[in-house]
């Protein structure tokens, strides 16, 4: 969220001197999800299952804004509205638009690992800046496999990333990015590079993470240097106004 933050400020008169203005809003602990009254929405990670709220308030409500943000684009072809899923939310919108299985990795991924770019991404505007592969922060419980072709073609979809290649591994690669639409898309894998210093590529100088990693993993610990190309995925957020949906458990105050 600190991060998110940071580059919505920075995004602040930017471009032709226009004013930034953001509000936050925590849908699952106080079951609120932003209107259409904002030009971009970025729907943060979790922690937590994307199945935590199947059945509860909140989830319902959150749905319900996608639906409606989905109807508005299709209603005002001049008027549309911008979406960024993250993480979590990426997995809650592929449940969503059921773009394909969403399952329990049989375990964890840790670290900072290899993501692929397909053909579809070499005119994505998010990854034109990222070698291919690209390397991202990678904790997952959950991930996105089986992506239903026919779905995608129906939405005019289509899958921009998939995970590592482990070709000693028989299990099929996850999906970590889609773009559903040109103001919709969504991604798995983020980095986790701040201003502050405080990366995912420092934390695991860190001997202490180190060590908890190869616990994890079996000594699959990535290299502390900085891979060809930089870490993560970066990317730029247009001007004017911004909800963010947060999916984390704890409200976040915003001053």
């Amino acid at each position: 969220m600190r991060c998110i933050r940071e580059i919505l400020e920075g995004c602040d008169g930017r471009w032709d001197g226009v004013e930034v203005e953001y509000e936050t809003y925590d849908a699952r602990a106080d079951s609120k999800v932003p209107g259409l009254e904002y030009d971009a929405y970025i729907s943060t990670g979790g922690p937590g299952s994307p199945f935590d709220g199947v059945g509860k308030p909140w989830e319902a409500l959150y749905f319900n804004w996608l639906r409606t943000v989905w109807k508005h684009n299709e209603r005002y072809e001049e008027d549309r509205r911008h979406i960024f899923f993250i993480c979590h939310s990426f997995q809650m919108m592929c449940r969503f638009f059921h773009l394909g299985d969403v399952v329990r990795r049989q375990s964890q991924s840790f670290g900072i690992f290899p993501v692929h770019k397909t053909l579809a991404a070499e005119d994505e505007p998010l990854f034109q800046a990222l070698a291919d592969p690209f390397y991202a922060a990678d904790f997952r419980h959950w991930q996105v496999v089986r992506p239903d072709q026919r779905r995608l073609r129906k939405l005019g979809a289509e899958i921009l990333a998939y995970e590592k290649i482990r070709p000693h591994v028989e299990l099929e690669r996850a999906v970590m990015a889609i773009r559903i639409s040109p103001e919709i898309v969504g991604v798995r894998a983020v980095s986790s590079r701040s201003r502050r210093g405080r990366d995912a590529i420092a934390f695991f100088g860190c001997p202490t993470a180190r060590g908890d990693h190869r616990r994890t993993r079996r000594g699959e610990v990535r290299p502390h240097n900085p891979p060809p190309g930089g870490p993560g995925v970066s990317g730029s957020y247009p001007p004017g106004r911004a909800a963010i949906v947060p999916r984390e458990r704890r409200a976040v105050p915003v001053s």
